[in-house]
């Protein structure tokens, strides 16, 4: 597909040219040239999808203990706007439009994979990974048991808690992980005050100490206790991460452990 984006854009341009010839009309051209440049983008970014690993091989590559990244399927695709979206009265503005997705996944995944390789469940029947987290697909009778397992021997837990259907994977990372491999990511209460108190909410169902209230931060690391200190990542998130990755690389995991995760992947046939 990557070697196809030239072709594919040099032909919408031949296309337009002619158009342009036979009608007259140089916006042919004009317009050519944008879906040329757009669909050639969209040919590499499927291409580069479609070379990504599958995490099963990530894990089986990489012998260190994972990072688990642990997220609602929908926050894949969810974009941000430019505008606020909804029914304007009294004020003729424009459309709102997407401007790009929401995640910070691709970007705090080249800083996480410094402590493990990166992976996350990936969404059912998806015909195309995202970026980010390599993808491990599990069948609906094993996600649970896979997932409970990964996170014990997880050398760190990426969680992104949303009232759309991640209470168990809460549950399951309170009760299992020590606090100070947890990560959580939030909705940046400057941004986004009610995602924000939305999630402050479910946490506070689960969490010993519950997250503090309209702090503008992107996500929170704890201490031995689950008390949060709050982290903004701004434009490099590799700054504000770095106070984390220097927490975990501090804990050890018993070599029991390794060997337990070692032989477990050794045994998925993907």
């Amino acid at each position: 597909m990557i070697v196809l984006s030239p072709f594919i854009a040099f032909a919408i341009l031949g296309l337009a040219e002619l158009l342009r010839q036979q009608r007259g009309d140089g916006r042919f051209l004009v317009f050519g040239a944008i879906f040329g440049l757009a669909a050639g983008t969209w040919a590499v970014t499927t291409g580069l999808r479609m070379r990504l690993r599958d995490g099963w091989d990530v894990l089986r590559r990489d012998p260190r203990p994972p990072v688990i990244f642990l997220r609602p399927f929908l926050e894949d695709e969810r974009v941000r706007y430019n505008s606020p979206v909804g029914k304007r009265i009294g004020a003729d503005v424009p459309k709102a439009d997407a401007v790009g997705k929401v995640t910070t996944e691709p970007k705090i995944g080249r800083t996480l994979r410094s402590i493990g390789p990166f992976v996350a469940v990936g969404k059912p029947g998806q015909w195309l990974a995202s970026f980010g987290a390599a993808r491990i697909y599990l069948d609906d009778h094993e996600w649970q048991d896979t997932v409970a397992f990964l996170t014990a021997k997880a050398m760190a837990i990426v969680l992104q808690p949303d009232e759309r259907g991640t209470l168990w994977e809460l549950e399951l990372t309170v009760q299992r992980v020590d606090p100070r491999r947890i990560l959580m990511l939030v909705p940046n209460a400057g941004l986004r005050p009610l995602g924000f108190e939305r999630v402050r909410r479910l946490t506070g169902q689960v969490l010993p100490v519950p997250l503090p209230a309209n702090i503008a931060c992107d996500a929170f690391m704890f201490d031995e206790r689950w008390i949060p200190r709050a982290l903004q990542f701004g434009k490099k998130p590799q700054s504000a991460l770095r106070e984390f990755i220097d927490q975990v690389r501090q804990l050890t995991i018993p070599q029991e452990q390794i060997d337990a995760f070692a032989d477990f992947v050794g045994t998925i046939r993907r």
